[in-house]
């Protein structure tokens, strides 16, 4: 199955794009070559800005490298504007993530580590990745993205491998781990995800299907509109740990029109264009749509952009300290909270905003704070919005809700410190 470059080329001029390789070389952790290593492309991202073009799983790169005797791989022929994740299996070891992998400096070196010897099998989940038709999908991606212990349920990266030539897994569970939510992800096929799954668990079958293609067309004034990204993502009404979906992003192409593959069949989704994408151009209505069953086809036709505003203000504390050099303003969309943008407070406390749909939005202020050598982000730590002075509706400490139809100049909000305000006492 081969499908075109996700990235549509839209967003440059052709006489600009110069395709650059990425090569490397994968140890053991004696530092000897690991030969028939599998080197492939997991996802895809603009070096400058960090949106994903090509989702985990997401067939934009067929191509895929194994390493020779001496531990060598390469992969050609790969827009230099790009930065990528891989992911780098060899039998009898852990897969191993690369992230933030940069073919502009120079062959990577990536070291594995070997799977622990003899395992007991009360330790093992294992099992098999199959089509809905029953046939082996081989280089599928099984990693958990969630793992339950004594004490509950715990994120962090947690075990991953690919599947073989028969398209069989083994995943080693770690110590004090019980059981664990797992995504699956292969190029070509919609992921599927799969929650709590005991350790111990043997002979399991993870079905895939191909999914559905969701397409349509970006125009503005009557003309199409080249480079739009736009964007899918599950509705909360259908949005679960089961159906977990990361948003899946495409740009249009040179006539205006996208095309998402791969799409989990049988969902409800928004659709709808991100707000980093919107700036120049104007956005989309979110649309939400239902997808019917594998293999078939959702053509969303003609889609018309309607006008962005610019919001602009500052952040005020009433007792006159200065904000902390830390304080930041998140501005998420009311309808679809993973589309947002973020920025840093300037010292008078002044933010901007551009690109922001016509709809409800949410503006949150937060701070970095750093304890124990771990970074929490986490609401102005010592304040509360203080609400007689800011005429808009609180939703959350440190986040207020307005509704906007137009550009927005001088939105002030204010804090005060924590307390400031005597309790409300219950009359007689």
């Amino acid at each position: 199955m081969s499908y075109p470059l996700f990235l549509a080329l839209g967003l440059l001029g052709a006489a600009d794009l110069q395709s650059t390789d990425l090569s490397g070389q994968v140890f053991n952790s004696s530092g000897q070559p690991v030969s028939q290593a599998k080197v492939f492309i997991l996802t895809a991202y603009p070096r400058v800005g960090g949106v994903i073009l090509c989702p985990p799983g997401c067939a934009a790169y067929q191509e895929q490298a194994t390493t020779d005797a001496s531990g060598k791989f390469e992969i050609r022929s790969l827009p230099p504007e790009l930065l990528f994740q891989l992911t780098v299996a060899a039998d009898g070891y852990q897969l191993k993530f690369v992230d933030h992998a940069d073919p502009a400096k120079g062959p990577l070196e990536v070291r594995l580590v070997r799977q622990p010897p003899k395992v007991p099998a009360d330790r093992t989940i294992g099992g098999r990745v199959i089509s809905v038709d029953g046939k082996p999908i081989i280089g599928a991606v099984v990693s958990a993205y969630g793992h339950y212990t004594a004490t509950g349920r715990e994120w962090g990266r947690s075990p991953a491998c690919v599947t073989n030539g028969h398209g069989e897994f083994l995943i080693v569970a770690n110590a004090g781990d019980l059981a664990y939510d797992f995504e699956v992800l292969c190029l070509g096929y919609a992921q599927q995800n799969f929650r709590r799954v005991e350790v111990g668990r043997a002979g399991l079958e993870f079905h895939l299907a191909e999914g559905v293609t969701v397409r349509g067309r970006i125009l503005k004034d009557g003309k199409a509109v080249p480079g739009m990204f736009v964007a899918i993502s599950l509705t909360h009404r259908r949005g679960s740990y089961e159906t977990l979906l990361r948003a899946m992003q495409i740009a249009t192409d040179s006539d205006g029109q996208f095309v998402l593959r791969n799409v989990p069949p049988d969902n409800e989704y928004y659709v709808w264009t991100p707000m980093h994408g919107t700036t120049k151009f104007g956005s989309i209505p979110v649309q939400t749509i239902d997808v019917a069953g594998d293999c078939t086809v959702k053509d969303l036709g003609n889609l018309n952009l309607a006008p962005v505003f610019r919001l602009a203000g500052r952040i005020v504390l009433t007792d006159g300290q200065p904000l902390p050099p830390s304080a930041r303003i998140l501005l998420r969309h009311g309808e679809v909270g993973s589309d947002t943008q973020t920025m840093m407070l300037k010292p008078g406390g002044s933010f901007c905003f551009e690109g922001v749909p016509k709809g409800v939005v949410r503006l949150i202020v937060e701070q970095a704070v750093t304890e124990k050598g771990v970074t929490l982000i986490t609401r102005l730590r010592g304040y509360q919005l203080a609400t007689d002075r800011t005429p808009m509706q609180q939703s959350q400490p440190g986040e207020v809700v307005l509704f906007v139809d137009a550009d927005k100049a001088d939105l002030q909000i204010f804090f005060e410190r924590e307390g400031a305000k005597p309790p409300i006492r219950a009359s007689n």
